[in-house]
């Protein structure tokens, strides 16, 4: 199994090749379709391996507590 991060790599290699393709592409022509679903294909499993940002809040001290 590949690692995670040579997995997007890849993907995100692949996806760049199909954008440059596309962009040469006649839009009246057939194989344009499935290389679209290609390009939305690959962007889904891209946005997948997307790691949400994790915020965390700063946890109160002890100092900020006291109402003295």
């Amino acid at each position: 199994m590949p690692k995670y991060e040579q997995e997007l790599t890849e993907l995100a290699e692949e996806y760049k090749r199909v954008t440059a393709e596309l962009r040469t592409r006649d839009y009246d022509y057939e194989p344009t379709a499935y290389l679209a679903n290609r390009q939305f294909a690959l962007l889904s499993r891209m946005d997948k391996k997307r790691i949400p940002p994790r915020f965390n809040p700063p946890k109160p001290s002890a100092e900020s507590g006291s109402t003295t």
